[in-house]
C-alpha cells in the first residue's frame, strides 16, 4: 500500500507535481517546435533543415557558451511525427531553444505568425526558468501562458494533436505557476 494514501487530503488520482523540465523541455518544447519548424521550413519555404544545422553548428563552432549542451543535428522534419527527432536532453533542447532564434532569425520575417509563437515560446520557458519570483512576474506568466495556449490552438491545434504533457500544462499552469515559483527554482516571492 502507498504509504502516501494514509495521508489526509491525498488522492492517488488528483495529486501530481510536473516539473518544468520535464514538462517543458522534454514535453511541450520538442512538441512545439516540431510544429514551428514544421510550418517554417516545409510550408513556408523561409529556410531548409540543411540550412538550419548548418548554421547550429556554426554556432556553436563558433562560440563558447552551452558548449556542452550543443544539440545534435536535427533530422528531416516528418509529418508521422510529432516531436523533433533525435531525441534530446532537456539541456539540449533549451540550448537549442536559447540559440535557434540568434542562428536563423534574419532567414524570418519579423512578423511571421510562427516566429513570433516561437518567440514567445522562448520567452515562457525563460520566465519558468527564473532564479527568482517577484508578484508581478507571477501575475506576467499567468499572461505569457494564457496567450501561448490561445496563440497554439489558433496557429497549431488544427495539425498538432495534444500531447499528455502539453495537456497537463494547459489543464494546470496555473497550479505549475505555483509550484514553479515556490518549489522548484530558490525562490523569493516577493
Amino acid at each position: 500500500m502507498l504509504k502516501l494514501t494514509i495521508l489526509h487530503g491525498f488522492q492517488v488520482t488528483e495529486n501530481f507535481v510536473l516539473d518544468p523540465m520535464h514538462t517543458l523541455l522534454e514535453g511541450v518544447v520538442p512538441f512545439e517546435l516540431h510544429c514551428i519548424l514544421t510550418q517554417l521550413v516545409n510550408v513556408k519555404g523561409h529556410f531548409s533543415m540543411a540550412d538550419l544545422n548548418s548554421r547550429l553548428h556554426s554556432f556553436f563552432e563558433k562560440n563558447s557558451v552551452d558548449k556542452g549542451n550543443k544539440p545534435p543535428t536535427i533530422n528531416p522534419l516528418q509529418t508521422s511525427q510529432t516531436v523533433l527527432s533525435p531525441s534530446m536532453k532537456a539541456v539540449q533542447m533549451w540550448s537549442l531553444l536559447k540559440y535557434l532564434p540568434l542562428f536563423t532569425g534574419n532567414l524570418v520575417p519579423a512578423d511571421d505568425l510562427h516566429w513570433l509563437f516561437l518567440l514567445q515560446l522562448c520567452e515562457l520557458v525563460d520566465f519558468v526558468f527564473a532564479p527568482k519570483f517577484t508578484k508581478g512576474m507571477v501575475a506576467y506568466l499567468r499572461e505569457i501562458i494564457s496567450d501561448h495556449l490561445r496563440a497554439f490552438q489558433s496557429l497549431c491545434g488544427h495539425i498538432c494533436k495534444l500531447k499528455p504533457k502539453r495537456h497537463f500544462f494547459a489543464a494546470h499552469a496555473d497550479n505549475h505557476i505555483k509550484e514553479w515559483a515556490i518549489g522548484y527554482n530558490e525562490v523569493f516571492v516577493l
